[in-house]
């Protein structure tokens, strides 16, 4: 897959304020990953339906090497699954909010981590695309944990994604909890939706 610059300034201005602010910090932020060099977007079967699931199996590869698989599940009451692709504007802008929901909630039951979908294309690794999902965490503060997809049924369904990003929920089995949420939000957005599902599986 070539690499292009990807102008993901332009995509981050057209978000929402209350997405991105319009503070010095973002400002810089905005203009450190203006320059980094991500894969193009990814050629998808947008025009089928994914696959439903209501448990996730898989045994995923973190971008740092280790293992993630559903054993962690068990770790967390919930576990926020953000679906994402460095190529993808808005799903960049969002990760310094989910740290923030992360730091907040690491210690009351909720764990947050990430699925970099372009980090693996046919089946193989792709490493400039993993090199960008690193130098994107850097410039973020991005510290929880991300994912290469495996080659498991759960992980071809992301192909099928319609929207980036997708962010859905997983209780201590790794059963999907409510609806997949399609596009970014804000910290304010995540804190209550993550605060209703926490409810919603300690019932």
């Amino acid at each position: 897959m070539k690499n292009k610059k990807l102008l993901i300034a332009l995509s981050l201005l057209m978000l929402p304020t209350s997405i991105i602010g319009c503070g010095p910090k973002e400002d810089k932020l905005k203009e450190d990953i203006k320059s980094v060099e991500t894969p193009a977007e990814p050629q998808t079967n947008k025009d089928q339906m994914s696959p439903k699931f209501d448990k996730i199996e898989f045994e995923n590869e973190t971008i740092d090497g280790e293992k993630f698989t559903n054993e962690d599940f068990k770790n967390h009451d919930l576990t926020l699954v953000n679906i994402w692709g460095t190529w993808c504007g808005p799903c960049v802008a969002e990760l310094p909010e989910l740290q923030k929901i992360y730091e907040e909630y690491k210690d009351k039951g909720v764990n947050v981590v990430g699925i970099v979908t372009d980090t693996r294309v046919n089946g193989k690794k792709d490493e400039n695309a993993i090199e960008a999902a690193k130098t994107i965490f850097e410039k973020t503060g991005v510290k929880y944990t991300q994912m290469i997809p495996d080659e498991g049924e759960f992980s071809e369904s992301l192909f099928y994604i319609q929207a980036y990003p997708t962010t859905i929920f997983v209780d201590k089995e790794g059963k999907i909890v409510g609806d997949p949420i399609m596009g970014a939000q804000d910290y304010e957005g995540w804190k209550k939706t993550v605060e209703s599902k926490l409810n919603e599986v300690k019932k």
